[in-house]
Parts: C-alpha cells; structure tokens; sequence
C-alpha cells in the first residue's frame, strides 16, 4: 500500500507539472486517478484513445474488451 501510494503521489505531481508519462495496468480505477488519457488495446490495435471524462465511448472500449465493469465513478 505504501509503495502504492508513493507511486500515485509522484505521477499525479507529474500530471500536474505537464510531464508526460506511459503507466500499463488492468487497473482502470487506479489510473483513471493517476492518468488523464487513455488507450485501450485490443489484439495490438487501439481501439480507444482519449480522455477519461469521455465516459460513454470510454465504458464501450473498455466492454469490447472485456472490462465489463470497469469505468470507476471519478
């Protein structure tokens, strides 16, 4: 939890100061917290690229690739 923490602390300080940065996780209520854009992937093709506050088109990329629950509430 703690290296966690640090990790979301120094990307969010980065997303503040307009660093750009690439961060790979499943984990789309944590980066949606730490990331201000997104891609989304499937079989080597994005299929979504964008921001998080597009929640429809965000909710279907996601469902086509099987995250059927996955747009957390921000």
């Amino acid at each position: 939890q703690e290296g966690t923490s640090h990790l979301e602390y120094l990307l969010q300080s980065w997303r503040v100061s307009g660093k750009a940065y690439i961060v790979i996780s499943h984990d789309t209520r944590w980066l949606s917290r730490v990331t201000s854009r997104l891609w989304v992937m499937q079989e080597g093709h994005v299929i979504y690229d964008g921001s998080w506050e597009d929640a429809v088109q965000v909710r279907t990329a996601l469902q086509a690739i099987g995250f059927v629950d996955a747009v957390a509430d921000r």
